[in-house]
């Protein structure tokens, strides 16, 4: 679209007066980089084509800079959500923190709320020490608390999860009395991919005593990463469950930090693959024999519940672990060679 000449002139000083009113806005702003001044009169008719040009580039640039003024806090909104704000009370908490105290209408007005959902949101804020009151010559104002108070959420959580946690035992005890499944005999389940392995080692955690292994690569980390790994050797040191490894391997790198479990609570013996050659990976303890291999393309395990054939497994592990041959730890670290 073309306009004549006058049109263009009114169009320029019109623009000249906006962004000098945008300019006066973001020199408000700290740490912006700042454009050239431009004046707030009407240019001469000499100049306006080029003002023209330079208006429609210096207007996006200023659009980018607002856009992402305006991205900014929905970045902060998604950050906090997971101390356990909605993203509602996230977003009073940063009109809060940026703006000081206000009032109810004040941030109802700011984030399009309505007041008395403000209000209740508040309230949440209130109730978790992320946001305080105060009353002065203008009423009520709500205004947000430091933000170190987020420690104090994050200790809170974790007294819950540590509650929780002692708890558990007895819960599940309680629910296995109840349940269906204490009056099955067999069961079989089905499981797929690096998640489910995770699952079969956790369920391993639960070994009464003893957790008899056949492994076939050096260390579970190798297949679940080296910080689930340690998270469940832990768990077998909570529990006391006593580990005894048959593997093909004559010797272990070291492989964890859990050094208690390696001076307490692990034993590991070598067989020769040509006297017993393991195809895949196994558990046994309870009433559960395993079977899983973590080296096929389609990674998958397999967890049959059933007395007579743990026991039975059982019996064959202990006959192959008197033929095998100890490893020698050497390291705290479980470092361990076979001595030829």
């Amino acid at each position: 679209m073309t306009y004549p000449h006058k049109d263009k002139v009114k169009i320029a000083s019109s623009y000249c007066k906006l962004l000098w009113l945008l300019q006066q806005k973001v020199e408000r702003c700290p740490n912006v980089r700042r454009m050239p001044k431009f004046c707030s009169h009407a240019p001469d008719s000499d100049s306006v084509d080029r003002i023209f040009f330079h208006l429609s580039c210096i207007l996006g640039y200023y659009g980018i800079y607002f856009n992402l003024m305006s991205d900014q806090p929905d970045n902060l909104t998604h950050l906090i959500e997971p101390y356990g704000l909605s993203q509602e009370e996230a977003k009073i908490y940063l009109v809060l923190i940026q703006k000081g105290f206000l009032s109810a209408l004040s941030i109802s007005r700011e984030i399009r709320m309505g007041r008395t959902k403000v209000y209740r949101i508040l309230d949440k804020l209130i109730a978790k020490r992320l946001a305080e009151q105060k009353v002065d010559d203008m009423g009520m104002k709500f205004g947000a608390t430091d933000p170190t108070k987020f420690n104090q959420l994050i200790a809170e959580r974790e007294h819950e999860v540590a509650s929780l946690q002692e708890n558990l035992p007895q819960l599940i005890e309680n629910l296995e009395k109840i349940s269906w499944r204490k009056h099955e005999k067999t069961k079989v389940l089905y499981y797929k991919g690096i998640e489910g392995l995770k699952q079969i080692a956790y369920n391993s955690t639960r070994a009464d005593k003893e957790l008899l292994t056949y492994e076939i690569v050096n260390d579970m980390s190798e297949f679940v990463g080296q910080k689930f790994a340690e998270e469940m050797r832990r768990e077998f040191v909570k529990n006391k469950v006593f580990v005894r490894e048959m593997t093909w391997n004559k010797k272990f790198e070291a492989y964890t930090e859990v050094t208690e479990l390696v001076s307490k609570y692990w034993e590991t013996r070598y067989i020769d693959p040509k006297s017993f050659r393991m195809q895949s990976e196994a558990l046994i303890y309870n009433d559960v024999y395993v079977i899983y291999n973590p080296l096929d393309k389609e990674v998958f395990g397999v967890e049959i519940y059933n007395a007579d054939i743990a026991n039975m497994q059982r019996q064959l592990f202990e006959y192959i672990w008197a033929q095998a041959k100890p490893l020698k730890i050497v390291s705290p670290q479980g470092k361990a060679v076979l001595e030829e």
